[in-house]
This record gives structure tokens, C-alpha cells and sequence, in this order.
């Protein structure tokens, strides 16, 4: 986990894939399958980033299109 944080990898992903009202589905989805695939994969030695990255889930929940919050919530479980 120490190669997260240093390389900002949470950042660098919340800004690519977040950033902006009105952010690229194909991102978002990206976005989200990424920090699905790092939860499951790093476990709970990702526990510390949930704090950072659930705004984003939950933003992703509310989204009007329905493949972003499909992916959101699968993110979510």
C-alpha cells in the first residue's frame, strides 16, 4: 500500500475518472471497476482508501445514467 500512496494513485484515479460534473460513463465505469478490483485484490490493507473513494461511489450511485449506477453498485458490495 505503500506504492499508493506514494505514487497518489487514489488522486491520480479520482481525478481522471471523477473529475467534473459532467464525467465520461466510460470513465466512471472505469473508475469503478478499478477500485473493485484493488478492494478485492489488496483487502483489507485497502480499508484506509474507502474514506477517500466513497464519495465517489455514492455520487456514481446517484448518476441519471443506468450502466454507471449498475457498475456503482456492484462497486458497493
Amino acid at each position: 500500500m505503500k506504492f499508493f500512496k506514494e505514487r497518489d494513485v487514489i488522486g491520480i484515479l479520482q481525478r481522471e475518472c471523477f473529475a467534473g460534473k459532467k464525467a465520461d460513463p466510460l470513465r466512471l465505469q472505469a473508475g469503478l471497476q478499478l477500485y473493485e478490483t484493488l478492494s478485492f485484490v489488496q483487502g483489507k490493507a485497502f480499508e484506509p482508501f474507502i474514506k477517500q473513494i466513497l464519495p465517489n461511489i455514492m455520487n456514481c450511485i446517484a448518476d441519471p445514467r443506468e450502466q454507471v449506477r449498475v457498475s456503482a453498485n456492484r462497486t458497493n458490495k
